[in-house]
C-alpha cells in the first residue's frame, strides 16, 4: 500500500485487506517540523501526558505511518502537542476509480 507521510510518498505493508483501500496521509512528521520539535523533546512531551514512547518508536513514526492507528496513541499525541486529530492523519480520496473490495468484505448483490 502507498501512503504518504507529510510530503513524501512511503510504502507500508497492509495490515489487512481492506487498509489497502484507505488513502490516509501521516502528517506528524510534517507537524512536528514545523513546531521544531525533535523526536527526543517529541518522547519527553508524551511522558509528560503519561504515556511511555520509546525514542527508537519515535523514530518509526516519524519515519514510517503506522500499520494501525491505535487510539490511546493518538490521543496522548493530540493531549501533547495541544492539537486536533486532523491535524496527524488526513483521508485522501483517490482520483482514479478505487479497486474493488476483496470478496470478503463485498456485499451480496452490491455489485
Amino acid at each position: 500500500m502507498r501512503v504518504r507521510v507529510g510530503s513524501e510518498e512511503k510504502v507500508a505493508r497492509v495490515a489487512s485487506p481492506l487498509a489497502e483501500h484507505v488513502p490516509m496521509v501521516w502528517m506528524l512528521p510534517g507537524l512536528l517540523r514545523r513546531r521544531r520539535i525533535s523526536a527526543s523533546q517529541f518522547v519527553l512531551m508524551l511522558r509528560r501526558v503519561g504515556h511511555e514512547l520509546s525514542l527508537s518508536q519515535a523514530y518509526r513514526l516519524l519515519r514510517y505511518p503506522p500499520q494501525r492507528y491505535d487510539a490511546e496513541l493518538l490521543a496522548a499525541i493530540c493531549h501533547a502537542l495541544d492539537c486536533e486529530i486532523g491535524e496527524l492523519l488526513r483521508y485522501e480520496a483517490e482520483t482514479a476509480e478505487a479497486p474493488s473490495l476483496p470478496p470478503a468484505f463485498q456485499v451480496p448483490g452490491s455489485e
